[in-house]
């Protein structure tokens, strides 16, 4: 009896490891279409969090975005750039529309914002071991600033600081990716 469970344990097949594409959740896009995760599937992207009432640093991970978009289209590997909303509560639908209006994105068709519930949000920031928290007395949400590229298959290749960080690594990566799509 031993050996047969030795040989089951050998002989089984493992899981599939946890990425984006296989977490069963469900988001807002703009246009008010439900949206997962699994519709980018076969390309690589850059994922990054913010809320759209961020007094802090969302505005400078969105101006780091912006600059990565334009080097990336700049080395012609454009790439989707997904962009997850941090306060599902408060992120309407008009809400992200004047996001993109404030940040000049109205025209910049390969970005998304999503909007999901709270579980669905815990779920892919657990995934991607990143950190937040709403402060209970000012409602501010503290947050990490951390900005992925997310592989054809849903793995992370790269993820750096939208502060600080060189965006170097993740556009040779970037590049790397595409080149091995082609």
């Amino acid at each position: 009896m031993t050996s047969l469970v030795l040989a089951a344990l050998l002989y089984a097949t493992p899981a599939p490891q946890a990425n984006v594409f296989t977490l069963e959740t469900h988001w807002r896009a703009e246009d008010g279409s439900d949206r997962a995760f699994s519709t980018l599937k076969g390309r690589p992207f850059v994922l990054a969090f913010i809320y759209t009432s961020c007094p802090g640093t969302c505005p400078l991970t969105t101006a780091k975005l912006k600059r990565l978009d334009a080097a990336l289209k700049a080395q012609k590997t454009p790439l989707p750039m997904v962009v997850v909303s941090l306060d599902p509560e408060h992120d309407t639908p008009q809400a992200v529309h004047h996001y993109r209006e404030r940040y000049a994105l109205e025209h910049a068709e390969h970005w998304s914002v999503f909007v999901g519930a709270e579980a669905a949000l815990r779920t892919l920031t657990q995934l991607l071991d990143f950190k937040y928290a709403q402060n209970p007395e000012s409602k501010q949400i503290m947050h990490d600033n951390t900005v992925y590229l997310i592989s054809r298959g849903g793995e992370v290749l790269t993820a750096l600081s939208s502060l600080d960080d060189s965006s170097a690594p993740l556009l040779e990566q970037a590049a790397q990716s595409e080149g091995k799509q082609r």
